[in-house]
């Protein structure tokens, strides 16, 4: 693959300590489960889903000078990606507690450590020149988010923002500066009431998926960003551009864990658009499936498709006309 061909993934890298268990313990309860512990992050498990999906993908992220922080580094390489990965001895490597249910759903409290000390200076220039797409979430600093979007585009790269976790302001700046944001909905709600405060987001935190699409379609303009793709988890993703909309099914599938499905969604969107780059209906397909798979699995990264998997479900629902 060329180097304009690449993705770069700038973020977070969480060491994740899993618990399952039938039901989420209420307040002083204690429940029994099982314990597993994976890699994490949303950075890092948008970078492996992309490398998974066939992307040629690097990972620029901050780690602590502990056993988290190599254990990263082992990973990350063993995945195929390439990783420019800061060591911050200030901090300890991010983690994060996740609880899932019986039905798939999970809870989690992230600690980010090391992860708040990345810096936009922490981003080669060489990095950032030989990117064709640039992704950010946001488990880092929102200045360090502006600063490598401000550079991005001077690199005349394009941008992707996943508003996740959703701060509660988020600078003007960094919308600027993103070409393609990926929000859930309850994130697309409280971006939409940042810059309309008049808005009513009710309907839209109530169920978008029920609102006409052109109403959703109005919403999305007011971001006033080329494309808005909303996940809406089991009820599909809504896309909405300045000449057109569209609105996706989830593809039915037997869920076992919901944690990283929308990390997953991302690396396929992007891989596919490294690929088509001015094709979002197959690429949002295509990440649609990536989300599908990955959620039949236990975990985040270790659950996310390879590419063939991905091709046959898309080959599949292509057919059914499901997608």
């Amino acid at each position: 693959m060329s180097l304009s061909r690449k993705v770069l993934i700038v973020g977070s890298y969480n060491q994740d300590l899993s618990w399952k268990t039938s039901n989420f313990p209420y307040p002083g309860q204690t429940v029994l489960g099982t314990f597993h512990m994976n890699p994490g992050g949303k950075g890092s498990n948008q970078a492996v889903a992309a490398v998974r999906a066939g992307a040629h993908a690097t990972f620029v992220g901050a780690v602590g000078k502990d056993p988290f922080g190599a254990a990263a580094h082992t990973f990350l390489k063993n995945e195929g990606l390439t990783i420019h990965l800061v060591e911050k001895t200030e901090a300890a490597t991010g983690t994060a507690a996740i609880m899932v249910n019986s039905a798939g759903q999970n809870e989690i409290i992230v600690a980010l450590g090391s992860n708040l000390l990345l810096t936009s200076e922490d981003v080669p220039d060489a990095l950032l020149n030989e990117a064709s797409i640039i992704i950010c979430p946001l488990e880092a600093q929102l200045t360090t988010v502006e600063g490598i979007f401000k550079r991005a585009k001077q690199a005349g790269a394009r941008t992707l923002l996943n508003p996740a976790p959703m701060p509660k302001h988020l600078p003007p700046e960094i919308l600027k500066h993103t070409d393609i944001i990926v929000p859930n909905e309850g994130e697309f709600a409280q971006l939409i009431s940042q810059i309309e405060p008049g808005f009513d987001t009710a309907s839209i935190l109530a169920d978008l998926s029920t609102l006409p699409h052109q109403a959703i379609h109005q919403a999305c303009r007011i971001l006033k960003i080329d494309h808005v793709i909303i996940t809406l988890g089991e009820k599909g993703v809504f896309v909405s551009s300045p000449t057109e909309y569209f609105y996706l099914p989830a593809i039915p599938v037997k869920v076992i864990d919901t944690t990283g499905a929308g990390d997953a969604f991302i690396g396929g969107l992007t891989t596919s658009l490294i690929e088509n780059p001015n094709d979002m209906y197959k690429a949002v397909c295509f990440a649609n499936c990536t989300a599908a798979l990955a959620v039949t699995k236990p975990g985040a990264a270790p659950s996310f498709p390879l590419r063939p998997e991905i091709d046959a479900l898309l080959k599949k629902h292509l057919k059914d006309k499901l997608v």
